[in-house]
């Protein structure tokens, strides 16, 4: 109960600093929901602040850099099995940067579950620059816990080279 009432703390304090002016709350509920994500890890009875922490973030302006809160909701959401609720947050973002930032966020955390397929998908919309680094990232965790699904590596490819010609940007071969 006490870690739960840590938690409803520093919703409030944070809360009241960006109230007050503060600019450093998005950073600041984003570092909680890291906190959270942890906590729940090890005592998954402790409240979902999730809900919450998203009320919050709409009352704030944009300059307190809010949408790096949402992806850490974003991968929560993920990390607790809610598999379409992270999938659907991070489309929400308008900014192609945000979104394809929390597609890479979201596609990691769900290769760290074996969630290989999803973490696939979320990495093509994670765009030519956040892309690339999330499939590094899943081939990372896939090799840490020595799974290699079948055809994992031509998948990967498969999957890239189907985006560029979508794109227009074709693939060139020799």
């Amino acid at each position: 109960m006490a870690e739960a009432q840590q938690f409803d703390l520093a919703l409030e304090t944070d809360n009241a600093m960006a109230a007050a002016g503060g600019s450093t709350a998005g950073d600041g509920l984003a570092k909680i929901v890291e906190e959270f994500i942890a906590a729940k890890a090890h005592n998954p009875s402790l409240p979902d602040i999730l809900p919450r922490v998203i009320t919050i973030v709409k009352t704030l302006p944009e300059s307190n850099n809010t949408s790096i809160a949402l992806k850490k909701v974003a991968v929560a959401y993920a990390a607790q099995g809610q598999y379409d609720r992270a999938t659907k947050l991070i489309q929400t973002f308008e900014e192609d940067f945000d979104r394809e930032d929390g597609a890479q966020d979201v596609a990691v955390q769900f290769a760290k579950l074996g969630l290989y397929d999803r973490a696939l998908q979320l990495a093509i919309k994670a765009g030519d620059y956040f892309g690339p680094m999330a499939l590094i990232e899943i081939a990372s965790e896939a090799l840490k816990h020595r799974d290699k699904p079948k055809g994992f590596g031509n998948s990967c490819a498969n999957r890239l080279a189907h985006r560029k010609s979508k794109e227009g940007c074709g693939l060139r071969t020799h």
